[in-house]
């Protein structure tokens, strides 16, 4: 029993380390897409990520904020005048934001939120900077603010090979997937005839399930 139970508790383990491998990588290739995206580097979302986690927040939260905070700062709709208004009650400036990495800008903004007490001035403001998404992001600016130094736990070059692994992955899935279906295609009239013959001789009087009362007996 004990032996047993040592090869299931180390197939379990081995269960466990395939899967936390999957995650990593499913993740770091999630965070070279948003990288794309928001216009922040793979080693600041690694960073934000970070902080998420500790505060309880989806990623999806950060992303939103970081996708709204760039459209603010490039000032090229309506909704981007109440940005510039929020930025100019923060004493910041778009034009040297922008020549930032978002994360970084959003770094600056949850630090000078952090100024302001909690209340409806304050999540006016969130909303003008960040949209909708501002309200909810609050606590975890509020986080943000309170990290003195944003630690990296992922490279660009990191985020870049588990995108490829996970894209290769993929490719000899569809590939696998299309081998099996050629070959079932093929085989699929020698089957049938198979299937038929079996139940030919089932059906005839004295046939294979007489045969195989009389082996049982």
């Amino acid at each position: 029993l004990k032996g047993v139970l040592a090869g299931l508790g180390g197939a379990l383990a081995g269960l466990a380390v395939v899967r936390q491998f999957e995650a990593f990588v499913s993740a770091a290739a999630a965070m070279d897409d948003l990288a794309e995206k928001t216009g922040a580097s793979v080693e600041n979302l690694s960073a934000l990520a970070g902080v998420a986690k500790i505060s309880g927040v989806a990623m999806d939260v950060v992303e939103n904020s970081l996708i709204r905070l760039a459209k603010g700062l490039a000032g090229a709709d309506e909704e981007s005048k109440g940005a510039g208004n929020a930025l100019a009650a923060l004493g910041l400036k778009a034009e040297e934001l922008k020549k930032l990495d978002t994360a970084d800008a959003l770094k600056i903004v949850a630090d000078r939120l952090a100024d302001y007490r909690d209340g409806a001035g304050k999540t006016a403001l969130a909303i003008d900077l960040l949209g909708k998404s501002g309200a909810q992001a609050l606590p975890y600016l509020k986080d943000l603010a309170e990290t003195q130094n944003l630690q990296a736990k992922l490279t660009a070059e990191q985020a870049a090979q588990a995108e490829n692994l996970e894209k290769n992955l993929k490719r000899l899935s569809a590939s696998t997937s299309g081998a099996w279906k050629e070959f079932s295609a093929a085989v699929l009239p020698t089957v049938d005839e198979f299937v038929k013959l079996l139940l030919g001789a089932q059906m005839q009087t004295g046939g294979l399930r007489d045969d195989i009362k009389k082996l049982s007996a």
